[in-house]
């Protein structure tokens, strides 16, 4: 306790800027992570402020939890740390969080790119506990249409084993670009192709986006031998 006062005098009294070692030093003779958070709230500078928040996070990471980590992210003194601080803390925890508490935290990202990125990490931590659709309203999410569409396309790819072939085909609808549209058909077409007849081939072409494409698929269906 002696020491944690004569720490709190010196940064009161002389408005220290403390280099990277002497930070690490004090957090580490902090009790918790609040009490290292208290010392950091004294430091005569932003920048030191916003480093030793940092330093209080990866020495009590195993002490605290997401929610305190993300509440510490919030209040660094710019846009671009406090985004980078989310990130360590979805890194920190990623395998603790909830599919929620990952997915709330990338709508509070401050840039487009950041939340889009942070999407992405969401989907591939929790990849092999979601399904189809929880996949494709994270996509639905992105910030751009192009990105939503290479989101959907890494869907199909996750869990094109588990899918329907109407959930296949209804994918392929939300597609941003005819040209998505009728690459993810022919996609679902090949994938279920052990498991269709030619009606439901034919049906599956007559959504092609052009004459041209749904003839070439027409003629596939007509040689194609089903089961």
């Amino acid at each position: 306790m002696k020491l944690q006062t004569i720490i709190f005098s010196l940064i009161a009294l002389f408005s220290l800027t403390i280099n990277s070692q002497d930070l690490d030093k004090i957090v580490q003779s902090q009790p918790n992570y609040f009490t290292c958070l208290d010392i950091a709230k004294k430091l005569s500078t932003k920048q030191d402020e916003d480093l030793m928040r940092v330093k209080c996070l990866r020495y009590f990471k195993d002490r605290i939890t997401f929610p305190t980590c993300i509440d510490s992210a919030i209040k660094m003194s710019t846009y671009p740390k406090e985004d980078a601080m989310r990130m360590e803390c979805f890194e920190s925890y990623k395998k603790k969080i909830t599919l929620n508490q990952c997915i709330k935290n990338a709508e509070n990202f401050n840039t487009h790119l950041g939340e889009d990125r942070m999407r992405w990490s969401c989907l591939k931590n929790f990849k092999s506990r979601i399904n189809l659709p929880q996949c494709t309203h994270i996509a639905v999410e992105m910030s751009t249409k192009p990105k939503e569409d290479a989101m959907r396309w890494e869907c199909f790819e996750s869990y094109k084993k588990e899918m329907t072939l109407n959930q296949c085909i209804k994918n392929a609808e939300n597609l941003n670009t005819h040209l998505g549209e009728d690459q993810m058909r022919w996609s679902c077409l090949l994938s279920f192709e052990e498991k269709i007849n030619t009606h439901i081939c034919i049906k599956i072409a007559e959504g092609m986006s052009t004459r041209n494409a749904r003839e070439e698929m027409v003629k596939f269906c007509a040689n194609a031998i089903f089961n």
